[in-house]
């Protein structure tokens, strides 16, 4: 390999490895940006729990009713005939979101439920979905925050009486890594929340789990 050679193959690994550095420098800027909230898992499969050193997770805001979401209801009453509020029926809507990278609104307590429970406050629920980041119709009083996901799965659920749409929706915190030898804390416990740190354009990242109470992190170095 000639000189000339060397100095290009140079160029292109140290090409290579800013990429990858800027990268991991943008990444952590914007866990340093955003906000923390608590998300409420839901259970998995035991079998599924633990791959290797990694645990999966699944959250109630994984699985959503789209009846009970703002702009759905919006889509129905569309479909009623009033078309003052959504410009679509509820057809337009799943094929214009599915598969695709959609922002949902979370809320505290979205349906102000009485409650002396702090737990219940402290949790958040989707309270309406976009294709933007941009919510303009956020509920007054409340606090909210925005979380991106991806729709990886859209079902029709019929029962005896009626029908339901069901959306799947992926985040990216769905596996969180666990050191050496601590798998069996988790796969034993009662509830694991997690708490999230999600960045100013809606991007969500693991910044602990609560295990029956305790947060992880710290139950570990104790």
């Amino acid at each position: 390999m000639n000189h000339r050679m060397k100095v290009v193959l140079g160029f292109i690994i140290l090409l290579q490895v800013l990429s990858l550095v800027g990268f991991v420098i943008y990444q952590e800027n914007l866990k340093g940006t955003g906000r923390k909230i608590i998300l409420q898992t839901i259970p998995v499969d035991p079998r599924d729990l633990l791959r290797g050193e990694y645990v999966d997770l699944r959250y109630e805001i994984s699985d959503i009713t789209l009846e009970n979401i703002r702009c759905y209801r919006l889509c129905l009453d569309y479909d009623l005939g009033d078309t003052s509020n959504r410009p679509y029926s509820r057809k337009e809507f799943l094929n214009s979101v599915e598969g695709k990278n959609i922002y949902l609104l979370l809320t505290r307590n979205p349906y102000k439920v009485e409650s002396q429970n702090d737990q219940l406050d402290r949790l958040w629920y989707v309270y309406d979905i976009n294709d933007s980041y941009r919510f303009d119709n956020k509920p007054e009083g409340m606090e909210s925050v925005v979380i991106k996901g991806n729709i990886d799965e859209v079902e029709e659920i019929f029962t005896e009486v009626d029908s339901f749409i069901r959306i799947g929706v992926d985040y990216g915190i769905e596996q969180y890594f666990l050191q050496e030898g601590k798998g069996k804390v988790v796969e034993d416990a009662t509830e694991v929340k997690v708490e999230v740190n999600i960045a100013n354009n809606g991007k969500a990242f693991i910044s602990d789990i609560i295990v029956d109470g305790n947060y992880f992190k710290e139950s570990v170095t104790d």
